[in-house]
């Protein structure tokens, strides 16, 4: 799968779904998709029902019914002739496997990484399901996505519980790590802080808990690493590999923030995230789930899943289950419908993205409004797939991953630091990339000028001086989302984190300071107190470039093509960083402005925008 040329691909739908819904498939096979996501699966989800309508490939020990691979893949081609397939692969436990050795990878992916019959059992799946693959297949399948644990996206929500698998084998970990023996933590112990910050771990009498978060987390990059690995053996130099990992922004250690040592021992080819972790209403956008800056570091992929409900999406998951609130809210009106599929898109090519259109539950895409937009963004993405040269944002998102073992999850707030806080930034209008704060100590940070830190609180002696050298520096503006260094190298320096904020760690209020570096620093240690002013105004204080007055558009860019995004109709003058010679909107394919800087453009409510520039 060349991913120097993002794919725009599909995924049919899960369990009995399927059979209902062929005719979206037809559909996408006839606007010119070729890719597409099957998914023969073993497992049940985490509302207990199963994820395909299809009997179980894995039947029992060493027992495999293959031609049931070959009646899906099958099953698939007789609706898309020409497609091209990236085969999901199952390697969570079977429920027969799950009862006989009493662990399911599902919600225990790090107990099992230690059960030696579990692995040698999935090892041997994995290592059978791709012979056949391969053997009867390889002109098909461009691609295998390695799925375990919750959703099928190794994420492992409780894994700093302690189990007898884990609890055994902790002391041979400190051992070869070469790191004291210490306590394994209580379930009581993990829930608070030790130190005068209930939301920071302190460094030195909660060191116990910091190294056993570290440890999970560890297990399951293990696993990764192995499954990486054998199935490299099992596969042509020229598939590709992929995984739903790296997705850190939740700052909860459960089982992906040490995603970088998969990275640096056994990388994927590509990494996938879920459009809909995050609030879908109109006016804001989905983001993406992994790090911009650590995929374009390492050289990855990403596809970016779009399982975005619309107005004519099921939500039945059975005759019994109906999803409601939370993510699974529907738009209601088709407007919102077309302004999500070209708002997705715009993402997807002015970051290099591919993308796979993932109809859930079924009945996604049916109306004439969704299909003429899915239709002409097909289009749009055969001639520009390639035009972007990457992000054009001044402003970067920054987390730090091995930080977040520091942080108490537990603690009151802190979780609005997370999903919802990144969620709330892209409704300010102002592009931003996201970024570990190692990606900007490998490849730089010039291109910024304002810093949004997440979770800065604990750095070494090294990072700090990084960040004094090429961050806090005249004209630069850092936004601290918690007082930074407050755990310097291994101890709280409450003195050093007042001195790099411009205010004490207890401040309460939003904060502003120039520091004697000339860097403007606004500190927000709780962030329900940022708002849309305050931000817009540290934003062009550093000279950002602010693409409109209007704050209620939303922004995505780079040098070549700019997608706005806004709820509410309007009337909209965009600026641009520099003279266009020609501007034109590619959904309508019309010539709004030449040789300019600036234009106006009426938005319909809700409406998006993709302007090519030239």
């Amino acid at each position: 799968m060349d991913f120097d040329r993002p794919l725009f691909a599909f995924r049919p739908p899960y369990g009995p779904h399927l059979n209902a819904d062929w005719e979206t498939l037809d559909f996408m096979s006839d606007i010119g998709v070729d890719a597409v996501c099957v998914s023969p699966m073993n497992t049940t989800n985490s509302l207990g029902e199963p994820y395909t309508n299809y009997p179980n490939v894995w039947r029992y020990d060493d027992t495999y019914d293959f031609a049931l691979v070959d009646r899906q893949f099958r099953d698939i081609l007789r609706h898309c002739p020409n497609a091209r397939l990236i085969v999901l692969v199952d390697l969570n436990s079977p429920l027969w496997l799950a009862r006989r050795l009493s662990i399911d990878s599902f919600y225990d992916v790090s107990s099992c990484s230690l059960h030696p019959e579990w692995r040698r059992q999935v090892t041997a799946y994995l290592h059978a399901f791709l012979d056949h693959c391969e053997t009867t297949w390889p002109d098909r399948i461009i691609a295998y996505v390695l799925a375990c644990g919750r959703t099928q996206e190794w994420i492992e929500a409780d894994n700093a519980k302690p189990s007898s698998l884990k609890s055994a084998h902790y002391p041979d970990w400190c051992r070869q790590r070469q790191l004291p023996l210490l306590p394994i933590p209580r379930a009581d112990e993990l829930r608070s802080s030790s130190s005068p910050y209930p939301w920071l771990y302190h460094p030195d009498q909660d060191r116990h808990l910091i190294q056993w978060l570290r440890y999970v987390n560890e297990l399951t990059t293990e696993l990764a690493i192995h499954f990486v690995r054998e199935a490299r053996q099992h596969t042509r130099p020229d598939v590709r590999l992929g995984m739903f990992f790296g997705h850190v922004h939740a700052m909860l250690p459960t089982g992906q923030m040490d995603c970088e040592r998969l990275f640096r021992t056994q990388p994927p080819d590509f990494l996938i995230g879920a459009a809909c972790n995050c609030a879908p209403q109109m006016g804001s956008a989905s983001g993406y789930t992994t790090v911009y800056r650590t995929d374009r570091r390492f050289g990855f992929g990403f596809i970016h899943e779009n399982d975005r409900l619309t107005t004519t999406s099921n939500r039945h998951v059975s005759p019994d289950i109906a999803l409601e609130g939370g993510i699974w809210v529907k738009p209601d009106a088709t407007a919102a419908d077309v302004a999500m599929v070209r708002r997705e898109t715009g993402l997807c090519l002015v970051h290099h993205f591919s993308t796979w259109w993932f109809n859930i539950w079924g009945q996604s895409y049916k109306t004439p409004e969704i299909r003429s937009a899915l239709r002409r963004s097909r289009e749009i993405w055969s001639q520009h797939c390639l035009t972007s040269s990457g992000s054009a944002a001044q402003a970067v998102f920054v987390f730090d991953p091995d930080a977040s073992y520091h942080l108490n999850r537990h603690a009151p707030g802190i979780a609005n630091l997370a999903w919802p806080f990144r969620q709330t930034l892209y409704t300010y209008g102002i592009p931003f990339d996201n970024a570990t704060l190692d990606d900007l100590i490998q490849d730089g940070a010039d291109q910024y000028r304002l810093f949004i830190f997440q979770n800065p609180s604990c750095l070494d002696d090294s990072r700090l001086q990084w960040l004094r050298t090429h961050v806090l520096k005249p004209g630069n503006a850092v936004l601290w989302m918690l007082p930074p260094a407050l755990d310097h190298d291994g101890k709280l320096d409450p003195e050093l984190a007042a001195e790099l904020a411009g205010c004490p760690p207890e401040t309460a209020e939003f904060h502003r300071a120039t520091l004697p570096s000339g860097t403007l620093a606004a500190a927000c240690f709780q962030p329900t107190l940022l708002n849309k002013q305050r931000f817009r105004q540290l934003a062009q204080d550093a000279g950002v470039h602010l693409y409109a007055d209007d704050d209620q558009t939303v922004f995505c860019a780079s040098p070549e093509l700019l997608m706005a995004h806004r709820a509410e109709p309007a009337d909209v003058t965009i600026r641009l960083p520099k003279p266009a010679h020609t501007i034109r909107e590619l959904y309508s394919d019309t010539l709004v402005a030449t040789d300019t800087d600036h234009f106006t453009d009426h938005f319909d409510g809700p409406d998006t925008k993709l302007y090519l520039l030239r």
